[in-house]
């Protein structure tokens, strides 16, 4: 028979006591250090630091979901703007007619100085 080293064939050879020692040491270990680092006290300097850190990254993440919702409204205004060619192609002459003049009575009325009112 051939003689496996215990280190090169991954532990598959160990008794189940084994591997629960080997638990049992490995759990104490983390226990450990789980206590240390729940009671590490981050200085002054590197809690300033973590904080704009962070905020930094909520800017950014804060910035790229903009660009995604301007891009969003956009296509919607382009899709609405579609929706009314094919409807105005789809009406009558008159209907038509009726229609361009309710947009002209709107540009007018939008571009319109507005009446600015002094108090004094």
């Amino acid at each position: 028979p051939v003689h496996r080293h215990p280190a090169k064939d991954g532990g598959k050879d160990k008794t189940e006591e084994e591997k629960l020692r080997v638990g049992e040491i490995l759990l104490r270990i983390a226990l450990r250090y789980v206590d240390k680092v729940a009671t590490y006290q981050v200085g002054h300097a590197a809690r300033e630091r973590i904080k704009k850190a962070l905020q930094l990254q909520a800017e950014a993440e804060f910035k790229k979901t903009r660009t995604q919702r301007e891009a969003e409204a956009q296509q919607r205004k382009l899709n609405k703007l579609q929706q009314e060619k094919a409807s105005i192609e789809s009406m009558s002459p008159a209907a038509r007619a009726k229609y361009e003049e309710k947009l002209e009575k709107k540009k007018r009325k939008e571009a319109a100085p507005v009446k600015s009112v002094k108090i004094k």
